[in-house]
């Protein structure tokens, strides 16, 4: 029996090439070859392309929040759907008479979900100008501006009013922002005495001592200047202040499963994606994203983890009498 050998990895070419071959119907050697003759002035783009002659429905509608909601569902701008959403904020028992603000909202999807399902207030906190803008005109559409308002915020330089929230909740947010001590005493402050912070967040799992390749290639790789935290300097960040950290929870294979599922049907959403070319580039760069993250998952690098906090309601200095 004849042995097959596997192809090298080097060898192989790389994703976004591979990618726009399988988007534009044609061989791997057209997009290369179409590659280099970019590259010369004067030279044709040899591989076929659609004609762009339609307009998003709004203006800012981009293509990159259209691939983003056909990747993750409507509103959505991570892995995490509504039910997944309901399911994440369970803990903090919501009601009609809680306060409550959203780090990192991204399209909006949860922060309307949360007010659609418990008839709370609740505002959302958007890093990327884009996503917030959007965001908010989505919260509009819905009758929801003013009651799930959504905007732009630097998380380094955010201010919050104290004492105003009953819950907090981050979404991926700590491990870009330099600063992490300044937002939890942001955050501390802005809970009312028994506030809930509920926070999702990428952790360093793998030796802090070392630099491995896939840390290397997933950290640059980033939207944002990543560094995050292990799961022990959150738990002692947060022992230092007036924030008694309950749980925990590691969900890294739940949303490793969810990340690869909504990739995986890409393939029955070819049509829609396709139906405008524009979406072709930011929909290379996300998968692009997210295969670097499922890498330095799988090698140990990070994970994905889900805390939850109460705020005690003396000082430290106090409690310790």
């Amino acid at each position: 029996m004849a042995s097959t050998a596997a192809v090298p990895r080097e060898s192989r070419p790389p994703f976004k090439q591979r990618f726009k071959a399988w988007w534009e119907g044609v061989e791997l050697d057209d997009v290369a070859s179409a590659e280099r003759n970019k590259q010369t002035p004067g030279q044709k783009d040899t591989v076929r392309r659609a004609k762009i002659d339609k307009k998003p429905a709004f203006e800012w509608e981009t293509p990159r929040i259209k691939v983003l909601q056909t990747i993750w569902g409507p509103g959505c701008a991570v892995p995490g759907d509504k039910d997944f959403c309901l399911w994440l904020a369970k803990p903090c028992g919501l009601d009609p008479t809680m306060t409550v603000a959203e780090l990192g909202a991204g399209l909006g999807g949860f922060t309307r979900a949360l007010h659609q399902e418990f008839g709370l207030w609740i505002t959302g906190f958007e890093q990327d100008s884009e996503l917030a803008r959007a965001a908010m005109e989505y919260s509009v559409m819905a009758g929801l501006g003013k009651k799930a308002p959504i905007s732009v915020f630097d998380p380094e330089m955010l201010e919050l009013k104290e004492s105003a929230y009953d819950c907090i909740f981050s979404r991926d947010i700590f491990y870009g922002v330099k600063d992490k001590n300044r937002l939890l005493q942001t955050v501390e402050k802005a809970l009312k005495p028994r506030g809930q912070l509920l926070f999702t967040d990428f952790v360093r799992t793998g030796s802090t001592s070392e630099m491995r390749p896939t840390y290397m290639a997933w950290q640059p790789g980033e939207p944002v200047a990543a560094d995050p935290w292990t799961v022990q300097k959150y738990q002692t960040a947060c022992a230092e202040r007036r924030l008694d950290l309950r749980v925990s929870e590691d969900l890294t294979k739940l949303v490793r499963t969810n990340v690869i599922k909504c990739l995986a049907d890409l393939l029955d959403k070819s049509e829609i994606l396709k139906s405008d070319p524009r979406m072709a580039e930011p929909l290379t760069q996300h998968v692009a994203l997210w295969t670097r993250r499922v890498a330095a998952i799988d090698s140990g690098d990070i994970g994905f983890f889900r805390f939850h906090a109460f705020k005690t309601g003396v000082d430290k200095m106090l409690s310790d009498w």
